[in-house]
């Protein structure tokens, strides 16, 4: 997944519903605030790390590529 210009270096999984992870998040969109993306990313990686789609690790290179990439994400 790549949020701007930040590669997590982690794949786009679906869930049993077939939604993706960049699609849970971005259907929460828009964001007011930056944070408030980071937290809605936190919160869909751990759903579905929960469900065994992504490591704990894999879950800290997504929320920290999130908060890497504000600049990019930018309006």
């Amino acid at each position: 997944m790549v949020f701007g210009s930040v590669s997590t270096g982690v794949a786009n999984p679906a869930g049993a519903d077939g939604l993706t992870f960049l699609v849970r998040v971005w259907d929460q969109a828009p964001f007011a605030r930056h944070d408030r993306f980071v937290a809605t990313v936190e919160r869909v990686a751990g759903e579905l790390g929960q469900a065994g789609l992504f490591t704990a690790e894999q879950r800290t290179a997504i929320v920290d590529g999130a908060r890497r990439a504000e600049p990019d994400l930018r309006v």
